[in-house]
């Protein structure tokens, strides 16, 4: 299926709404009678891409995070891309420095943030390096990570998850679904990777697969 348009899809809670799914599977939005299905089947095909790709698509926050002072002037955060930064604290002699973001318009004494890689550098004001504060686990950091806007690849692939699921529970008539030809090694709709992940339709493996991490940490 080609999308043809594409408009940023909300990124509350699942890859995908109810709205989308009930156009995907041409149901009206005046008929109601599958939205609470629908609606838990969004967080459902969410769950199982994110697990797919061992990694957090939907943006959300990670749990604390706390590091050595002792490791120079860079932390590498356990997960990336980052979204969003709730705080940068450095404990050091029974004080709590709350640090804020240096960047190019306001070069502070603070920290720098590679928001891909989620490297943390602490800089003076000028923007050089420095060491940070060394210590035992007295640097914490919060933060949120995900894929902001969603990439439309997996915007439509969680909405065939969704009909796909919902198919197979045999809810709807299987003519409402948009049927395709699978993609390599796939001659019809119902064919399904063979490997780990069993179940899972050749088409949207092949739409997820190029997000696919080895390990989110």
């Amino acid at each position: 299926m080609t999308v043809t348009a594409f408009a940023t899809p909300p990124n509350d809670a699942a890859i995908c709404t109810l709205a989308d799914v009930k156009s995907y599977l041409r149901l009206p939005l005046s008929d109601t009678s599958y939205d609470a299905e629908l609606t838990n089947l969004t967080f459902v095909a969410t769950d199982q891409i994110e697990q797919y790709c061992n990694r957090p698509i939907v943006p959300k926050p990670m749990p604390i995070e706390r590091h050595d002072g002792w490791v120079g002037d860079t932390i590498e955060l356990k997960y990336s891309p980052v979204t969003s930064v709730t705080y940068v604290y450095e404990y050091f002699a029974g004080f709590l420095n709350n640090l804020s973001e240096s960047t190019p318009s306001n070069p502070i004494d603070g920290y720098q943030l590679e928001y891909q890689t989620g490297r943390l550098i602490r800089v003076f004001t000028n923007g050089f390096p420095r060491q940070w504060y060394p210590g035992s686990r007295n640097i914490e950091i919060s933060y949120s990570v995900g894929l902001s806007p969603t990439p439309p690849t997996l915007w439509q692939a969680a909405r065939e998850l969704v009909a796909h699921i919902f198919s197979q529970q045999e809810q709807i008539n299987p003519s409402n679904v948009p049927k395709f030809t699978g993609g390599a090694n796939s001659s019809d709709e119902t064919e399904t990777s063979p490997e780990l992940w069993q179940g899972l339709p050749y088409r949207i493996e092949a739409k997820i697969k190029p997000f696919r991490r080895r390990s989110i940490a």
